[in-house]
């Protein structure tokens, strides 16, 4: 599976699964697509990828692709923080 922070919620969903007559969707840091595969794989029905996807509107094509994609943020250098 991902690494670090990349599938925050993975442990809870899979036991959520289990457990649930519902789809489950899965959100939080996913960011490489052989996470998401490993997501999908494990009986998630739908992942969430807001931040990937809002540094990377490619990344559905290039995964399709088979390809790796960018997905990682700029890092802000601004010296407002809340403008940050």
């Amino acid at each position: 599976m991902g690494s670090g922070r990349e599938v925050d919620f993975l442990e809870l969903a899979t036991e959520l699964i289990t457990a649930s007559p519902l789809p489950l969707m899965l959100t939080g840091g996913i960011t490489r697509r052989q996470t998401a595969e490993d997501v999908l794989a494990g009986g998630v029905a739908l992942i969430g990828m807001d931040t990937a996807l809002a540094t990377n509107p490619e990344v559905p094509h290039q995964w399709r692709e088979g390809r790796e994609a960018n997905t990682q943020p700029r890092r802000v250098t601004w010296s407002d923080k809340t403008l940050a």
